[in-house]
């Protein structure tokens, strides 16, 4: 929507987000214990403990960067190493899903209803749901991913403005240290960069730029650490 007219979301609309964000919420607590921890869930859980010098070695030993890992390593200092605990943040991720879904539906010219089909569809799909019910880096990086495809809506549909820059390249950079998917969130940088005006593509260049360098230190030591 690069027109200069995009309708502003009103604030019965945001009601309705809170409303069923919340309900996302409640919806995933209710599940947070149902099923017994796993495998993978267990190593989470062994790989955020220990002291900061062992979390340094997941740069190395994991197929995955390590930014959920340092999460989960503060995060269990704080709340604990409980199945329950451990969980926490992918219900958190989970229920966010509703309101980037539904503003970026918004912003991509969907009707009210379609968009609120959106969100309900991300607070109740059965495949989400699972995903936040898992101490696991799934659904962080779905959350970081979608707040960084809706931060170069706005790059593109605002062109000239170094804030949405910023955020975009932060979240992409984001994703890409929590899970090795993240890397696919750069050929969107060429897009934006392609649907920017011609005299305004300087910014996105330069945010791809930053969210590729951001990426090479753990990409080295990772290939490193397996060549090793």
């Amino acid at each position: 929507m690069d027109d200069g007219t995009e309708r502003r979301l009103t604030g019965r609309e945001w009601g309705a987000i809170a409303l069923v964000t919340l309900g996302a919420v409640l919806l995933r607590l209710t599940r947070l214990e149902a099923r017994e921890p796993w495998l993978d869930e267990a190593c989470s859980s062994l790989l955020a403990r220990g002291d900061l010098s062992d979390l340094a070695g997941v740069f190395t030993g994991e197929s995955n960067p390590p930014l959920y890992y340092g999460m989960l390593f503060f995060w269990q200092k704080i709340a604990g190493s409980s199945p329950a605990a451990l969980r926490l943040p992918s219900v958190v991720a989970g229920a966010s899903l509703v309101p980037l879904v539904w503003v970026l539906a918004h912003r991509l010219g969907a009707r009210g209803w379609a968009c609120a089909a959106a969100g309900l569809l991300a607070a109740a799909s059965p495949l989400l749901l699972f995903y936040s019910l898992e101490a696991r880096a799934y659904m962080p990086l779905w959350a970081l991913a979608l707040g960084a495809v809706l931060a170069l809506d706005v790059v593109v549909a605002r062109p000239g403005r170094t804030g949405p820059v910023v955020i975009a390249a932060g979240l992409t950079a984001a994703a890409m240290y929590t899970h090795y998917y993240g890397v696919f969130l750069l050929p969107l940088w060429g897009l934006a960069w392609g649907a920017t005006p011609a005299g305004k593509r300087l910014r996105p260049a330069l945010g791809a730029l930053a969210t590729g360098l951001a990426w090479l230190p753990w990409a080295a030591l990772h290939l490193a650490g397996h060549v090793g």
